[in-house]
């Protein structure tokens, strides 16, 4: 937001690019980590047996389509960076529309239970970040990526990101994790 107000398009580039590289490498961590220790998890938060297995693949499904989220969520944060609020409004009603209704269809017309419903959940955001992406690249071309911007990414920027969002990724994960335990 900053560098789109100063108008210095060269380092809105750069800090797409790093927010959008940062984002994808977290997550590959936080989530090789989170499956690795799932059944960990899982003992400590005490699931009844009964609904193991059912726990199990739902957060599977959610912490595999998880790179997905990340990518959806940096083009939303990146599209209000730049002062476009409408467009994130609306590919999140568009999401919440498709999710309910692949709930509804993985559900009630495939009988899938709670692995369609985090499978249509990812799939929602799946076809939302598409869109939001296409629509994104055509209209601000200074979030088209090229190969030759990966020299450009700045490590200190990247460091400033991370430090940034660690208060918010961790009120994140308590929330995260709070829903869990529900």
């Amino acid at each position: 937001a900053r560098f789109f107000g100063g108008r210095d398009m060269n380092n809105v580039r750069v800090s797409f690019l790093s927010s959008f590289l940062l984002g994808i490498t977290t997550t590959a961590v936080l989530a090789a980590l989170i499956l690795l220790f799932l059944h960990p998890i899982m003992m400590f938060l005490n699931i009844p047996e009964e609904l193991y297995l059912q726990s199990e693949s739902y957060i599977r499904i959610l912490i595999t389509g998880m790179l997905i989220t990340v990518i959806y969520n940096v083009l939303l944060a990146s599209s209000r960076a730049i002062g476009d609020s409408f467009t994130p409004l609306l590919t999140l009603l568009l999401s919440v529309g498709l999710n309910i209704a692949g709930d509804l269809f993985m559900i009630c017309v495939l009988h899938t239970g709670v692995w369609g419903a985090a499978a249509a959940t990812i799939a929602a955001q799946a076809i939302t970040m598409s869109i939001c992406a296409v629509y994104l690249l055509r209209k601000y071309p200074f979030f088209r990526i090229q190969r030759g911007d990966f020299r450009l990414v700045n490590y200190k920027m990247s460091k400033n990101m991370m430090l940034t969002g660690i208060s918010m990724g961790l009120m994140n994960s308590l929330i995260g994790f709070g829903s869990l335990i529900l």
